[in-house]
């Protein structure tokens, strides 16, 4: 289920995306993010939006 919503005083409208992942990663993520001082939402962004922009990049150069 993907949730809609707008924060308080936040300007950016969110959407909740869930996701199922193996234990081991996860730890590994919450301890990378702990050790980087990132939240689990910031840095899940940032990888997000790599991996779109090296994976659109990637398939403009094949077409």
């Amino acid at each position: 289920m993907i949730k809609t919503m707008k924060k308080k005083n936040d300007k950016k409208e969110i959407k909740y995306l869930n996701v199922c992942m193996d234990k081991a990663l996860h730890e590994e993520f919450e301890a990378f993010c702990k050790a980087h001082g990132m939240s689990k939402v910031g840095a899940t962004e940032q990888a997000i939006r790599q991996y779109m922009d090296k994976m659109n990049k990637a398939l403009k150069n094949v077409k």
